[in-house]
């Protein structure tokens, strides 16, 4: 999965930036919770992170303490209140930029972009998993079998991570979908589940 991956942190209609983002060649991942959100930062380390501070009852500050606290993520967020104190307190919370809502999806996408190529892959730290001729590296997320890409979507990453994690232990669907839910606006059936393992 060779495209930088962007969480998008927001309760609010957010299609047209998420086809913004992914016009600019970013994966997206939409979660609609902050609970979500701070798990799908541990767990996919996205190379962006967005999130309006006000969404889930203003628990979109837990998502910014998560870019945080998982290695600084590069965060850019969104006030919806047009609230110059919020502003201050997501820089001084370590927020990268700060958009006032209503925005322009396409600039909006333009400036994630800029934050995705400065960011250094070096400085990202993640496990690198390998079986074989298959290399999963969490904090590209990528995927490469000998050598070659693999081109896997979000939901599939993230499955392969799981099992990856599980160290040989078998999983059932509840905990793949645990692992998933937070990257469709939709949470996994367990016959999408099993669609995804056996690609």
């Amino acid at each position: 999965m060779d495209a930088p991956l962007v969480l998008l942190a927001d309760d609010g209609p957010i299609d047209g930036l998420a086809a913004a983002l992914r016009g600019e060649g970013l994966q997206v991942v939409i979660c609609r919770r902050a609970a979500n959100a701070v798990d799908a930062v541990s767990f996919h380390r996205p190379s962006v992170v967005v999130v309006d501070v006000a969404f889930d009852n203003h628990h979109g500050w837990d998502v910014v303490a998560a870019a945080r606290g998982h290695g600084q993520l590069p965060t850019l967020v969104l006030d919806r209140e047009n609230d110059p104190a919020a502003r201050r307190a997501a820089y001084t919370a370590g927020a990268d930029d700060v958009v006032v809502k209503p925005y322009d999806a396409g600039e909006l996408a333009t400036k994630v972009g800029a934050l995705v190529r400065r960011t250094r892959p070096e400085t990202r730290e993640g496990p690198v998993y390998r079986h074989r001729d298959l290399v999963v590296d969490v904090a590209a997320h990528e995927a490469r079998l000998a050598g070659l890409p693999v081109t896997l979507t979000a939901q599939q990453f993230g499955i392969l991570r799981a099992l990856f994690e599980s160290g040989g232990a078998a999983l059932d669907r509840a905990h793949l979908i645990a692992r998933t839910e937070s990257l469709d606006d939709e949470a996994p059936s367990d016959r999408a589940i099993d669609l995804h393992v056996s690609r």
